[in-house]
């Protein structure tokens, strides 16, 4: 008897298998891109884009359809999208979800809470706040032969293999729950027909309260985390120098000696230099070494100026927050907002330059 059952047993799994429902990529709208815009009478505009396949999965995308609705919640906008689809919608492949810098302004805290709790969604999604309607960058940012999210993915990791620091919405969603810790996101907008990632985005909470600039944005990775990437333009002398860091290191330290602490950040910075343009000078170990301190003082100058924004909106993505909880015996989380603002910060830069290249 039990032999008749083993050899049923596999015999039935294969019908039942036959039994379930199988679909292509072609008989779903996969939902790669999602924007957020203010709606009227309070509603949002949510437009989504769905690549259109031709033979299965393997063939690349030749068109894409956008599909633009109004709706009084984001989850909502999905079941308003299926209204108009006549193909199940599946966002288990949302790549990239935007969000209006309105939007943004005024609080993403619902967006959040939904994002986070839906488990069809990848925490590699990227998140980020563009300038002016996501529609507009939605249907008018791709390029021939590219779909939106092919293009949006590809800028934001081109970026973070440079200047921007690491984000996707797992690094948000981390930052966003935890204490002493303020998120930050891409921010983007549309020149022309290109789409160009320019600024940081920096949230207190669910808010968008500042902006970073294209020139602080290796500063501020320098000051937040460890890598071995990006170039930067620096003005020398009567020239100008291409710095490429080949490694930094960012240290930071707590002094608990006086009633208010204070905060040190080491930064060491190993550089090469790629070009030099329109210096008059032969480059020797003499001009290195005032490159070296010409640098050091730019680079804690801007850092200063950027914890300095930082403390002045009440705002932490540094985590300066979280690293003090760690080091200090009977923290008291209520007390750390007020200190914070008011906290000695300074800021010490030393630059290694190893070795030079093309003079110009």
């Amino acid at each position: 008897m039990s032999k008749h059952i083993g050899w049923c047993v596999p015999f039935l799994l294969i019908i039942m298998t036959g039994c379930i429902p199988t679909y292509g990529v072609e008989d779903n709208a996969i939902i790669q891109t999602a924007g957020y815009d203010p709606g009227e009478e309070n509603e949002i505009q949510g437009t989504v884009a769905i690549p259109k396949f031709i033979g299965g999965e393997e063939k690349s995308a030749i068109e894409e359809q956008y599909v633009t609705v109004s709706a009084s919640s984001i989850k909502s906008v999905e079941d308003q999208v299926q209204n108009r689809i006549s193909q199940p919608v599946s966002i288990g492949k949302l790549n990239v979800t935007l969000f209006n810098e309105e939007l943004a302004e005024k609080d993403l805290g619902q967006f959040i809470d939904v994002l986070s709790r839906d488990p069809r969604l990848s925490r590699n999604m990227f998140l980020a706040v563009t300038k002016g309607n996501t529609k507009s960058i939605i249907e008018g940012g791709h390029k021939k032969g590219e779909t939106i999210s092919d293009q949006l993915t590809g800028l934001i990791q081109n970026n973070m293999n440079n200047d921007f620091p690491s984000t996707d919405m797992h690094d948000f969603l981390s930052s966003y729950f935890a204490f002493g810790k303020d998120s930050f996101l891409p921010y983007l907008k549309l020149e022309e027909d290109k789409i160009v990632l320019e600024e940081i985005a920096l949230f207190d909470k669910s808010k968008m309260v500042a902006t970073l600039s294209k020139n602080e944005m290796f500063v501020f990775r320098i000051l937040k985390e460890n890598f071995n990437q990006a170039m930067e333009t620096l003005n020398f002398k009567e020239g100008t120098v291409v710095l490429e860091n080949i490694g930094n290191r960012v240290q930071y330290r707590v002094d608990h000696r006086d009633a208010l602490p204070s905060f040190t950040i080491q930064l060491d910075l190993k550089a090469v230099i790629n070009e030099i343009r329109g210096i008059e000078h032969t480059v020797d170990k003499k001009l290195i070494t005032e490159m070296e301190s010409d640098f050091e003082t730019y680079y804690q100058t801007k850092a200063t100026e950027v914890i300095s924004l930082f403390q002045e909106k009440g705002i932490d993505p540094l985590g300066l927050g979280q690293f003090y909880r760690s080091r200090t015996r009977n923290f008291k989380e209520n007390e750390w907002d007020a200190l914070y603002k008011n906290i000695p910060i300074s800021v010490q830069v030393s630059v290694s330059i190893n070795e030079f290249g093309i003079t110009t």
